[in-house]
């Protein structure tokens, strides 16, 4: 068990360590001996568990995937469908929740870069189309509640959703400032007017949740759909 226990641990290791160099090079660029440095584990170590920089990268990008799920279905207490709180609600706070994710952990936003980078091979997830999927999912649920205005389209607002939320993670690389939760409240009182009553996007401001605390620790969230 404790032999298990430490190859485990070694893989988290480089996984997290793949995600923090892959957050900031993209893919080509990065190598297996600056990822293995980074974890402080071995050339061989590394290939013990994975066969190489591919390989890698569809791991960080599965457990890319994992968060996701868990931040915009789990951590709002409600998931697409279930009769919780009201769709638009949930959409408005899965939104502050990603944006924050991507800000404080590299796996998430290395998920990201590496579903955008035209460099990447096929990798095996697509976050972007995971997230744009969830959105239109949730903004359906959103029309039948008869939360969206009249003549408003939930497609048309998930593409708006989808891009600036996407485009977020694409601008911090140079200003950080995009990933902090006044982008993602300007965006939304923007937006909401146009898509609802005066009294719902005043309300789903008002009852927006915070994120998670800060942490420096990410746990591996393994979550079915």
């Amino acid at each position: 068990m404790v032999k298990q226990e430490r190859a485990a641990h070694t893989r988290r290791a480089l996984v997290r360590a793949a995600g923090e160099e892959f957050a900031h090079g993209g893919y080509k660029p990065v190598s297996l001996s600056r990822i293995s440095k980074r974890a402080g584990v071995s050339y061989g170590g590394l290939h013990y568990h994975f066969a190489g920089k591919e390989d890698l990268a569809r791991a960080v990008v599965a457990e890319a995937a994992a968060i996701l799920r868990d931040e915009v279905c789990a951590a709002t207490g409600s998931a697409p469908g279930d009769g919780g709180r009201g769709a638009l609600a949930r959409l408005v706070e899965s939104t502050y929740r990603l944006v924050d994710r991507i800000d404080r952990d590299a796996v998430v936003r290395a998920g990201f870069t590496l579903t955008l980078a035209a460099s990447s091979p096929d990798l095996g997830e697509d976050l972007c189309e995971r997230w744009r999927c969830w959105v239109e999912e949730i903004l359906a649920e959103a029309a039948r509640a008869q939360e969206l205005g009249a003549g408003i389209r939930g497609a048309d607002v998930a593409t708006a959703v989808v891009a600036t939320t996407v485009g977020f993670e694409a601008l911090s690389v140079r200003d950080p400032a995009w990933l902090k939760p006044d982008a993602v409240a300007r965006f939304w009182r923007l937006i909401l007017p146009g898509i609802t009553s005066p009294e719902t996007a005043a309300a789903l401001h008002a009852d927006r949740r915070p994120p998670r605390p800060r942490g420096t620790a990410v746990q591996r969230l393994t979550l079915s759909r």
